[in-house]
């Protein structure tokens, strides 16, 4: 089975992504059209087939102020963005969390 995590950038700090995705939910939170342009991405080689398998209907999960350079930084979602990419959508359906919300949600690692 896959873990479910996004790790914060360069440490052991993690998000359990199936508790943020109840709490997306009981809160009733609304997606929000974002330009693809603006959203901040991790580095790295995605696994092709996982990208074609991904389900784009599903938002995308990003955080709004917690990077200078792009607007809103992407926590989960890399391999329906490269799909959405590579299908020349501009732009996509995304859950937008604030910094002090994402902070809240952060377990440290070990």
């Amino acid at each position: 089975p896959m873990i479910r995590r996004h790790y914060v950038d360069g440490k052991r700090d993690y998000i359990e992504l199936p508790p943020l995705f109840r709490w997306l939910d009981k809160t009733g939170r609304k997606t929000k059209e974002v330009s693809v342009g603006e959203l901040k991405v991790k580095e790295g080689e995605l696994d092709q087939t996982r990208v074609n398998k991904s389900d784009t209907q599903f938002p995308l999960i990003a955080v709004d102020g917690l990077d200078e350079e792009k607007r809103y930084t992407l926590i989960d979602g890399r391999h329906r963005l490269q799909k959405l990419i590579r299908e020349n959508k501009q732009v996509c359906d995304c859950y937008i969390l604030t910094v002090g919300e994402y902070r809240s949600m952060i377990t440290t690692g070990e």
